[in-house]
């Protein structure tokens, strides 16, 4: 009987060292688990917040885009205004002077004249319209740019890393 003890005391400590084994095998796998879920929610977490930087980045910018360009329309109407009202009353002014004048030639004198100021009216209007437009657009949409710069210059980083 005691041989029989004896082998049942040997079963019973290899099945304890084998479960023994096996449970810090598993206890091993689960904590390997853990770590790359952990890393993996991480990463996760992260990516989430570099895209939540990234758009608000952008709205930002979208809303700064929006904001100039609403005043460049402005500045344009402005612009594009003045020149209405300077051409109305040197054209009524023209008119009175036309009227006033004792020959035809101070009548085409005057008509030359009127003519002159008038092309270099237009000319320096489109002048400050175009000077309005590339500020403004240039204001409006540098930041964008450096937004999106920035955004590949971290990608670039991530990516070496």
């Amino acid at each position: 009987m005691q041989a029989h003890d004896t082998g049942l005391r040997a079963v019973i400590k290899n099945m304890s060292q084998l479960v023994q084994q096996t449970a810090t095998k598993s206890e091993a796998a689960a904590i390997e688990a853990v770590e790359r879920v952990e890393a993996t929610l991480a990463d996760a977490q992260a990516k989430w917040n570099d895209a939540r930087e990234v758009g608000s980045e952008v709205a930002g910018t979208l809303g700064h885009a929006g904001r100039t360009s609403f005043s460049s329309v402005a500045a344009l109407n402005d612009a594009i205004g003045r020149y209405g009202k300077e051409a109305v009353a040197d054209t009524v002014d023209f008119g009175r002077k036309a009227f006033k004048a004792t020959s035809l030639k101070e009548i085409v004198d005057l008509h030359l004249d009127y003519l002159t100021r008038r092309n270099q009216a237009m000319f320096s209007s489109v002048n400050e319209l175009n000077a309005i437009a590339q500020s403004k657009t240039v204001a409006a949409w540098s930041p964008f740019g450096e937004a999106v710069r920035k955004i590949v210059e971290k990608s670039a980083v991530k990516v070496a890393a």
